[in-house]
């Protein structure tokens, strides 16, 4: 792939070259280093920064137009006004001093959305000739041009995704003076990723997770490191969410699991019931009001207002409320027993276990409904000495 873009810079005429592939093969990294070996001064920018097309169209006439346009870029009203004058900078007569004009565009999909006729204008000048611009886009998507109506480019590079042998050779040149990594480790991680995305950073990142999270230094980081890491990697953001509450709102937050199990929806009552029985010796009534209103704030529990219509002639029963109030868990069931099983996972690791006692805490696997020995479970204190288990902290 980096001959194919040495060649594109080597030629040193007007043209497109299309560089595609999935994220963290190596795009980037190979069209910088094809410039540094042929030695052309190019302007490179990232889609990512500008708003708008005529932004980035200011930037670009101020980067391979004429000092004389200057004023004339500041005057720019419209989008249209800008890719005229930029036509007219890449086609205009060829002087003694003139020199091609090489521009990198990382990202370039992100242009696409907010700015199409600015690309296609670019797509189209570049594919015009050997004239003065030679344009290098990079993306991941391999059909961009075609998905979004862009003119074809002239040449296409595509980056696959990095195999095992790949990822390994990696990480073991990153690893070549330190002697932190088990072999086995290293040849783990890049199987891993090379099986779910052949992306070099992910396995990088990775390899730097588990080497933070050795307790003893002393210790070589092991294949269990690498998958304890990769687990803690691929958590759903909703481990993130609760870790950040404090003791009492994940107190309250297995309580509401509990109650979930059982019922879809169930009372503010039923549920400051169940948390103070989850941990007698730790609960507090007040703590558990706050508790709520953080879970709710959280966007972990949602509070349903049922409201009985004004002129309704059935008559309410004697412990029945004008507005009721019912709670129900405002993410999924299973998703709550996954970031619940990392957490203990993640304590289990970090500190060494606290005795718990005869606590049950049924949480299906699947969406199905419970099975009759999860219904009658129940949360079960035998210990006044109860404590409050480490992941929950």
């Amino acid at each position: 792939e980096q001959k194919s873009i040495e060649d594109f810079f080597r030629r040193r005429e007007g043209g497109c070259l299309y560089v595609c592939g999935g994220p963290g093969t190596g795009k980037t990294l190979h069209v910088e280093r094809a410039r540094i070996n042929t030695g052309i001064k190019a302007w490179s920018t990232r889609g990512t920064i500008y708003s708008n097309g005529l932004e980035m169209c200011r930037a670009l006439l101020y980067a391979i137009g004429s000092k004389a346009i200057g004023r004339q870029v500041d005057e720019l009203s419209s989008l249209k006004d800008g890719l005229d004058l930029l036509e007219k900078q890449v086609l205009k007569p060829k002087r003694r001093n003139w020199q091609l004009k090489f521009i990198i565009i990382d990202e370039i999909d992100a242009l696409v959305s907010t700015c199409t006729d600015l690309v296609a204008k670019l797509f189209a000048l570049a594919n015009f000739g050997p004239h003065g611009l030679a344009m290098c886009g990079i993306a991941n998507a391999i059909d961009l041009p075609q998905i979004a109506g862009l003119p074809s480019p002239q040449y296409t590079v595509v980056f696959e995704p990095y195999s095992f042998q790949a990822l390994r050779s990696i990480l073991e040149a990153r690893c070549e003076n330190d002697d932190f990594f088990e072999p086995s480790a290293l040849e783990f991680c890049a199987r891993r990723i090379a099986a779910q995305s052949g992306d070099a950073r992910r396995a990088l990142d990775l390899a730097l997770k588990a080497l933070r999270n050795v307790s003893n230094l002393n210790n070589k980081v092991s294949v269990r490191d690498i998958r304890n890491a990769f687990n803690d990697a691929n958590a759903s953001p909703l481990l993130a969410i609760i870790q950040a509450l404090p003791t009492h709102a994940r107190l309250a937050l297995r309580a509401a699991t509990n109650l979930a199990v059982q019922h879809s929806t169930f009372s503010k009552r039923q549920l400051l019931s169940a948390y103070i029985a989850s941990c007698p010796s730790a609960a507090r009534d007040d703590a558990g009001h706050d508790a709520l209103t953080l879970l709710e704030a959280s966007g972990l529990i949602r509070i349903n207002t049922t409201h009985l219509p004004k002129h309704s002639k059935k008559r309410r029963a004697p412990s029945s409320k004008p507005n009721a109030e019912t709670l129900t868990l405002a993410v999924d069931l299973n998703n709550l027993h996954v970031a619940f099983q990392a957490l203990q996972q993640e304590s289990s690791r970090t500190s060494s276990p606290l005795k718990e006692q005869n606590i049950t805490i049924p949480i299906p696997l699947s969406s199905s409904a419970p099975s009759a020995s999860s219904m009658k479970a129940t949360t079960s204190i035998k210990s006044s000495a109860f404590e409050i288990p480490a992941y929950l902290r």
